[in-house]
């Protein structure tokens, strides 16, 4: 194998002019599958599975006050999934407090809280563990809380706040952090449900005997857009996906095919003295081996490096989805070889004669 090896890497030294270009088309693709991968990850991580962005079936609605009587209300509709408080959240001593109700945190498979437990971001908490205690600032006061659970913020949302991110119990927060007067309420009902026709039913059943009128803020029509924007951005992710894998593919021919015309004189020299055309076949193989893994390291480099300078820029966080990554770049390899076998065939059949000829 190393005569195969010594070949393959002097016929790409050799034609390395008319490989680049390939070569740089094969690294660019890399990039733009590790890109779409990774990109699309991140969105189904941060967007369609964090609850708290969504809703595909949610109103917001607000008026002066949001009380006690009418959360209780809301909650008895049994269409309705779970409520949230968009302002439930303050800043104290870096620390930003946010308070869900307990509906929500088992919806995002975290633990029930009692007033005291807490929830830590584990980013930004490394240093601490599971059933700790922990002593945190709240307005001018030292509280103990105990450590409950880890979460890790995705949402670029979220992640672009100031603070450290602690999450207490919508109870917890009112009665340790600061109880808000709450002014708007996001409702989120079943996936079932058809959310427009609980609107009227809502507004008028919460304004019975109320001079400030609670407002519908923001229709399920809003949600459904956003997700349509989710939907749009991950097909045009999965198309470039398919661009990328299709252009890898295409330049990895493209080589092999130039390299075997610019060599086929070679080839038919190493054929006249006694070499097998197995071994012909070998070379070609290896060359494209090479060629695409040293295209493919590249590619994955400035692709992480590009989602390193979003992610410090943007603040925001990147799931990178090592397995689906690994799974494509075997797909390229074995489309970039089975393609590349295709000119080499085409070689073999040729006799001596024909593979002297200039």
């Amino acid at each position: 194998m190393k005569f195969e090896n010594w070949m393959a890497l002097k016929f790409i030294l050799e034609n390395k002019k008319k490989i680049i270009l390939p070569f740089l088309a094969i690294v660019a693709s890399t990039v733009l599958i590790f890109l779409s991968i990774t990109l699309k990850a991140s969105i189904t991580k941060t967007v369609e599975k964090d609850l708290r962005s969504m809703g595909k079936n949610s109103i917001l609605i607000g008026g002066d006050s949001i009380t006690s009587k009418d959360i209780a209300f809301i909650s008895s509709i049994p269409d309705v999934d779970y409520y949230f408080y968009p302002d439930s959240f303050k800043e104290d001593d870096e620390i930003l407090f946010k308070g869900y109700p307990n509906e929500l945190l088992k919806k995002m498979n975290l633990p029930e809280l009692r007033d005291s437990d807490i929830i830590l971001d584990k980013t930004q908490f490394s240093d601490r563990k599971i059933g700790d205690r922990i002593l945190l600032s709240i307005n001018g006061e030292r509280k103990e809380f105990f450590i409950r659970e880890f979460y890790e913020e995705l949402n670029p949302l979220e992640t672009m706040k100031v603070g450290k991110r602690a999450i207490l119990s919508q109870l917890g927060f009112d009665s340790n952090v600061v109880k808000y007067d709450y002014k708007r309420v996001l409702i989120v009902f079943k996936e079932s449900a058809d959310s427009n026709d609980y609107i009227p039913m809502i507004i008028s059943s919460l304004n019975i005997g109320r001079e400030n009128k609670i407002k519908l803020l923001e229709t399920p029509d809003l949600f459904k857009k956003i997700n349509k924007i989710i939907s749009f951005l991950n097909k045009a992710l999965f198309l470039m996906l398919a661009l990328g894998v299709g252009i890898a593919g295409f330049f990895t021919f493209n080589i092999t095919m130039t390299s075997l015309l610019e060599k086929k004189s070679s080839i038919g020299i190493l054929s006249a003295v006694g070499m097998s055309k197995s071994r012909v076949f070998r070379i070609f193989l290896i060359q494209n081996i090479y060629i695409l893994l040293s295209g493919l390291f590249l590619g994955v480099v400035l692709g992480y490096s590009i989602l390193k300078v979003i992610e410090l820029v943007l603040n925001i966080s990147i799931y990178l989805d090592g397995l689906k990554v690994f799974s494509f770049i075997f797909t390229i390899i074995t489309l970039g070889m089975l393609l590349g076998i295709i000119p080499i065939k085409k070689i073999q059949k040729l006799s001596i004669i024909e593979l002297l000829k200039v």
